[in-house]
């Protein structure tokens, strides 16, 4: 069997507005006597943090996990540690206001094209680069409201995709740091 490792696990849309409620330390509780590894959550608003031997398949198990509990089909992206620490080291602006600046996490490859179109938009001021499976967008001056966002990128390049701030991003590398690894 294949030792765990630190994975992360992005759940799009939970617990914004009202909206999609899951509760995370019930989720984290569940997963963890379901799989047997650590698993710690950041915030309420879908940031796992878990140590697990298959990351291809961990994307489903929170997901069927979240649908036992609360009947909602919630969309789960999963990084291990080293991707997530590349995306993060490959943020373009990190001295930033933090709240500025914001990792979209892509759920699949996308086309040269589409990327193209996004990187040829008028945006108004606000920015964006691809990296690895994501993109950085830094807003000139607030999220709300911008022409550029996670919606847009999903549009545009025709994948799923959940985003969270610099700040975000940092604590769940910390986070998942935390958990026990095969050769760390």
């Amino acid at each position: 069997m294949t030792a765990p490792e630190p994975c992360i696990a992005l759940l799009r849309a939970v617990n914004v507005g009202g909206h999609n409620a899951v509760p995370q330390k019930a989720l984290e509780a569940s997963l963890e006597a379901e799989l047997g590894v650590p698993v710690r959550h950041y915030l309420q608003s879908g940031n796992l943090a878990v140590a697990s031997a298959d990351a291809a398949s961990l994307g489903g198990v929170v997901a069927r996990s979240i649908h036992d509990q609360t009947g909602l089909e919630i969309a789960v992206i999963v990084r291990t540690l080293p991707q997530l620490e590349a995306m993060h080291a490959a943020n373009p602006w990190p001295d930033a206001e933090a709240r500025l600046v914001h990792l979209s996490v892509f759920d699949g490859p996308i086309e040269a094209a589409a990327v193209e179109s996004v990187r040829s938009g008028d945006w108004a001021g606000d920015e964006v680069a691809f990296v690895e499976g994501g993109a950085w967008m830094r807003y000139a001056t607030s999220s709300q409201g911008s022409k550029l966002g996670n919606h847009v990128l999903e549009r545009r390049l025709g994948i799923g995709a959940t985003a969270r701030n610099a700040r975000t991003v940092a604590a769940m590398v910390d986070l998942a740091r935390t958990l026990p690894a095969a050769d760390r």
